[in-house]
């Protein structure tokens, strides 16, 4: 398997897991925001996607558990081919971001972590969305 294959199959994944009851524009937004992360980071998207405690569908953080870490698609799952497509076209670079720069999503109704909500208390990260259940967020440059 190439790298981009890899890139593009991890990508899916993490988007199919995070973000598939929101349909496409959620799992286009959450595969935006990997984007984005990885673009201020200088890095290829799937190291950010796999980095520790990122996206917890993909790589829990230590102290808790996704119960999506457990979740594969089967063979024909309409949802995991439109992620795949959608991962397609972000990775060529034939998607608009409707994000419009995020680099953080939570679902309020679900988000437990504190830090996160101090972040966005303190300023530290800033509005730049509502897409569905999902609210996007950018890092603030101190």
């Amino acid at each position: 398997m190439n790298w981009r294959f890899w890139e593009w199959a991890i990508l899916a994944l993490m988007m199919w897991r995070e973000a598939r009851s929101e349909g496409e524009e959620g799992m286009r937004a959450v595969g935006h925001v990997a984007l984005n992360r990885a673009r201020k980071a200088s890095l290829s998207i799937a190291v950010i996607i796999v980095q520790d405690a990122q996206f917890t569908s993909i790589n829990p953080p230590k102290k808790t558990y996704d119960p999506q870490l457990d979740v594969w698609p089967t063979p024909g799952d309409e949802s995991f081919k439109l992620a795949m497509k959608i991962a397609n076209e972000i990775l060529g670079n034939g998607s608009a971001d409707p994000t419009k720069g995020a680099t953080h999503y939570r679902n309020p109704k679900t988000a437990t972590s504190e830090s996160f909500q101090r972040s966005i208390d303190e300023g530290s990260l800033l509005p730049t969305a509502t897409l569905g259940s999902h609210d996007f967020y950018r890092e603030v440059k101190a």
